[in-house]
């Protein structure tokens, strides 16, 4: 008679259960961060976007051209209408996602033309002849959502205006 004395290393069934559990609880709540991670990362491209665009219509502003007598301009780039004097003007343009202007001012928005942001440009011209144009510019988005382009936004996802004053005289 031979005897063995093999002692058998294995996982009790309790045991395999419960590293089923710890290990499906962590995988559930990596999903549930995933999620969170691709809104957040969407979210800061859309806002990286307006920031560029920002920066393209204060650039615009700023490059019109002064006159002597001041009189009213338009910019180069986006054709925005600078008043030296009167009322203040609001103009509203669309753009794509790369930046570039979908349709044309004032228009409504195209859902061909694939317009995802919407700039609203605000200019207010100096009170007197040594004042400072003041501009408000307000990006939303998605462009769609207020596709009509004489009204001021009001159903937007997300949004940034900034406020800025150039002196024209």
């Amino acid at each position: 008679m031979i005897n063995s004395s093999r002692s058998a290393a294995a996982f009790s069934l309790v045991e395999v259960i419960l590293a089923m559990g710890v290990v499906s609880f962590s995988v559930l709540s990596m999903l549930g961060l995933l999620t969170v991670g691709l809104q957040s990362d969407s979210a800061s491209s859309s806002e990286t976007a307006v920031t560029n665009i920002l920066t393209s219509l204060v650039s615009d502003l700023s490059a019109t051209p002064k006159t002597s007598p001041a009189t009213d301009q338009t910019s180069p780039q986006f054709g925005l209408p600078v008043p030296m004097s009167g009322n203040a003007t609001t103009n509203t343009l669309f753009f794509r996602e790369d930046g570039t202007v979908s349709g044309t001012m004032n228009q409504n928005a195209v859902a061909a033309d694939r317009p995802l942001y919407r700039a609203t440009v605000i200019v207010v011209p100096p009170a007197s002849t040594k004042g400072a144009t003041t501009v408000r510019l307000l990006l939303t988005w998605p462009a769609l959502a207020d596709a009509k382009g004489a009204n001021v936004p009001s159903k937007q996802k997300g949004s940034v205006e900034t406020v800025t004053a150039f002196l024209r005289n």
